[in-house]
């Protein structure tokens, strides 16, 4: 209902629960801020104040926090109960999302799958107009491939967003093995930097947007570690970034290294910063260095001397982990070049043909 309603007849037909929507009545004015609507919080406020328990009138609304109820209204005998919703499951939100693309239209891969659903929806489509907007994409995907959806079909939404662009494939064969090569090492190192834990949705080297290749993040893995990250984790995210550029070198030499890892290194970069300037990381937690080692951290916007510090940071950390990734591409050649060939065949690979190369490359390796 909305303040132009009568409120005070509701009284005759009460017992009754009353949901006002939000809006400037119930908004605190700030300092020097004209009143925007005196009249509509002062008929709440009458409408409260008139509450008989033998015909009782219940008023209800939202608001993102208490704070953002004026004062006169958060008091006892005005909205004087709060109710904090908790966050909706994966699995509710898999199957809300189900539901508005319509089951009927999707495979068992979906439908049987919907907790996963909901995890992939909370990465990248947080929002619920753009999980309307997801579901809507989905329904005309089934419209133009004329069977039923797949979970790897919203994985393909999940890499591309809401953008809707033809793949082709790379027609220059020396640019089509670059590209296998960078986002196999990608996919290598997710793969050896978590023992076989981290096996990537799919794999691509069909060109989107503008990205020659693509390697979607595992799900079930990196929904696991969402609401902490720990040093560890962080080290994980970095490497697998680099490592599209280190199999460039290993394959190719530093001067073959091209320009396309642009946007991986300025991933890293952020990644970095973030850890070594707001969480209080320092780099090599993981061996020597203490914890306590970088524990000042910037407020606000950096000054001179704390930027050239973070800067130090990064670089170094960036470099020595760069290193690492390289020597591991290194060591590991077999199951890179197994990965870039799968590539280079069929141009897509699931998560279940890179876990399949990984049990065949490396795990009778890891049980001799």
């Amino acid at each position: 209902l909305t303040l132009k309603d009568n409120l005070r007849s509701f009284e005759t037909v009460a017992p009754l629960l009353v949901y006002l929507e939000a809006g400037p009545w119930q908004e605190a004015k700030g300092e020097g801020k004209e009143d925007d609507n005196p009249e509509g919080r002062e008929q709440v406020m009458a409408l409260l104040r008139a509450f008989n328990p033998a015909h009782p009138v219940f008023v209800m609304t939202v608001a993102r926090t208490m704070d953002d109820i004026e004062t006169p209204l958060r008091r006892a005998g005005a909205f004087d109960r709060w109710f904090a919703l908790p966050a909706i499951t994966p699995l509710v939100q898999g199957e809300l999302f189900l539901d508005l693309v319509g089951r009927e239209r999707c495979a068992p891969s979906l439908t049987q799958a919907s907790a996963k659903v909901g995890k992939l929806l909370d990465r990248s489509f947080d929002a619920p107009e753009l999980r309307k907007l997801a579901a809507l994409r989905m329904r005309r995907k089934y419209a133009e491939l004329g069977r039923p959806l797949e979970f790897l079909d919203l994985v393909n939404l999940d890499s591309q967003g809401l953008r809707e662009s033809d793949s082709m494939l790379i027609e220059d064969e020396k640019l089509r093995q670059r590209v296998a090569w960078h986002e196999a090492g990608h996919a290598a190192m997710a793969l050896l930097d978590s023992a076989g834990q981290d096996v990537p949705e799919f794999t691509s080297i069909l060109p989107h947007g503008n990205s020659n290749g693509v390697v979607v993040d595992s799900v079930e893995y990196h929904h696991a570690n969402a609401g902490r990250r720990t040093y560890l984790d962080m080290c994980h995210g970095i490497r697998v970034s680099l490592a599209g550029r280190a199999a460039e070198e290993v394959v190719y030499g530093p001067a073959g290294i091209s320009n396309g890892c642009r946007s991986d290194l300025a991933s890293c970069y952020r990644l970095a910063s973030d850890a070594f300037a707001s969480w209080g990381f320092a780099p090599g937690m993981d061996k020597e260095t203490p914890s306590e080692a970088n524990l000042a951290v910037i407020l606000g916007t950096p000054t001179h001397s704390e930027y050239a510090h973070l800067e130090s940071l990064v670089r170094n950390f960036l470099a020595e982990q760069y290193g690492i990734v390289r020597h591991q591409l290194q060591s590991h050649r077999s199951l890179l070049e197994k990965i870039k060939d799968g590539l280079l065949e069929t141009s897509i690979l699931d998560q279940q043909e890179i876990a399949g190369i990984f049990r065949t490359q490396e795990q009778p390796n890891m049980m001799q």
